[in-house]
């Protein structure tokens, strides 16, 4: 897997099947794929996309925008099979706190689901991982856990994902030397 792309879209498994590309609207985020759970909020996910080529915005699979979208925690894995001395970054904007998790060890974390100013901060840009410290030879399992923050960030009390809008975007490679 050594020159893997490990740009966010159905390729990752979350507990719940393949992850699901998300959208605030049919054109924001640009090139909202067909699929997509469009939220129809029209406020957010402002972060710059250009440094992830093919990453979507994404979510857990199976939900509706009637759905109680409160502290819902997301975790979206793959493994890699690595050679020689593996290296790698990952980028990651989240709505409204992501970590970053290799092979069991955390490499790090944004946003926030108790400061909004924190949250919002993380799906306004991304946030660049170095990955190579916790690589190894042969198998890798790389992981990023989104969670969504509490109802008083959107609606003040339980809230749907039509109010409260939920999704982590991330990309990056890895490499082997």
């Amino acid at each position: 897997d050594c020159g893997a792309s490990l740009a966010s879209g159905p390729s990752w498994q979350t507990p719940f099947g393949p992850a699901r590309p998300v959208c605030l609207t049919p054109s924001q985020p640009k090139n909202c794929p067909s699929g997509a759970l469009v939220y129809g909020g029209s406020i957010g996910w402002s972060a710059d996309l250009s440094a992830v080529p093919g990453a979507e915005w994404v979510w857990r699979p199976g939900i509706s925008t009637s759905d109680l979208a409160d502290d819902v925690e997301v975790s979206f894995s793959r493994t890699f099979v690595l050679t020689g001395v593996p290296a790698g970054t990952i980028a990651v904007a989240a709505d409204d706190s992501a970590q970053v998790v290799v092979n069991g060890a955390l490499v790090g974390s944004i946003g926030s689901t108790t400061d909004v100013s924190q949250a919002s901060a993380a799906q306004s840009a991304l946030t660049t991982f170095d990955l190579g410290p916790y690589l190894v030879p042969g198998v890798n399992a790389i992981t990023v856990v989104g969670r969504n923050g509490p109802a008083s960030f959107a609606c003040g009390a339980s809230c749907t994902y039509a109010q409260n809008f939920a999704g982590v975007v991330f990309g990056g490679h890895l490499d082997c030397k």
